[in-house]
């Protein structure tokens, strides 16, 4: 299966971006990070794109940019 297309739980997706489960429910909570696809009664998931678009989206910026930015 191609990574794009891959669809992963939610201890999946904390383990990846190396947090607590308690961590990524308070994040979608507070709406920081995108809610989980709902594929059933109790099964949710998230693709692989839409978690490694996020994660490009929020890279902390570089030394150099930052200093720009505060100049």
């Amino acid at each position: 299966m191609n990574n794009e297309n891959e669809f992963l739980r939610m201890a999946e997706v904390a383990d990846l971006m190396r947090i607590c489960r308690p961590t990524l429910y308070g994040w979608i909570a507070r709406g920081l990070f995108p809610p989980p696809l709902k594929l059933g009664n109790n099964v949710v998931r998230y693709r692989r794109s839409d978690i490694d678009e996020w994660i490009e989206q929020h890279q902390p910026q570089s030394s150099e940019a930052a200093k720009e930015i505060e100049a």
